[in-house]
């Protein structure tokens, strides 16, 4: 039997986030609420499944079958030279995705840097993407904040981006880049200043 659900106020998560953490590393699930409405959910992770922190500063390639939810990426380490990038300058982003189906990335805050790629950058290079979901996450950076592109395959279809906010730093004024051979679903994405919708160019 599943144990009963902690409910704690914003205020009190906030206060005591620590022993939060421990409670649902011994197995909790907490709920966080503000005027009696959950505004959060913390659960135990399941294994090879659902990634779960406070804290991201380096982003990680998990594969298929992922979600990352609930974390804020940011502050990537640089360097002057990359052996990844030929001996050139670090190609950063929060999030890169080069293979891999069945992926959620949901309630994140995501940031890159303005002189850094993207907060979510997705191509095919290792294989083919799909069933890609990026929902309700807060984004923004990069040369262009989201860089969805079908390189490496002849075209990327079942890509969703769903009420996304932006911030409006990114280096080209581009909160959405999509490849013309990518088809991409976007419902809600808003800026996250005025609540208006966010402009998608198209081009590869």
């Amino acid at each position: 039997m599943s144990k009963p659900a902690i409910r704690v106020s914003e205020a009190e998560a906030a206060n005591d986030f620590r022993s939060l953490l421990a409670r649902v590393r011994a197995g909790a699930e907490v709920v966080i609420e503000q005027n009696a409405e959950a505004v959060a959910v913390l659960r135990p992770a399941a294994p090879n499944v659902r990634l779960l922190s406070a804290s991201l500063h380096l982003a990680t390639e998990r594969g298929s079958n992922t979600t990352l939810e609930c974390s804020y990426i940011h502050d990537q380490s640089t360097f002057a030279s990359d052996p990844n990038q030929g001996g050139g300058p670090t190609h950063n982003d929060a999030i890169q995705i080069l293979e891999g189906t069945g992926i959620h990335i949901v309630g994140n805050q995501l940031v890159a840097a303005m002189d850094q790629n993207a907060a979510i950058q997705v191509t095919q290079d290792f294989g083919a993407v799909g069933d890609l979901h990026m929902e309700s996450n807060w984004a923004d950076g990069g040369g262009c904040t989201f860089n969805i592109s079908h390189k490496g395959a002849a075209s990327l279809t079942d890509v969703h981006a769903i009420a996304n906010r932006f911030g409006r730093n990114s280096y080209f004024n581009c909160p959405i880049l999509k490849s013309t051979q990518t088809t991409l679903e976007l419902v809600g994405n808003v800026w996250d200043d005025d609540s208006t919708p966010v402009p998608v160019q198209t081009h590869d």
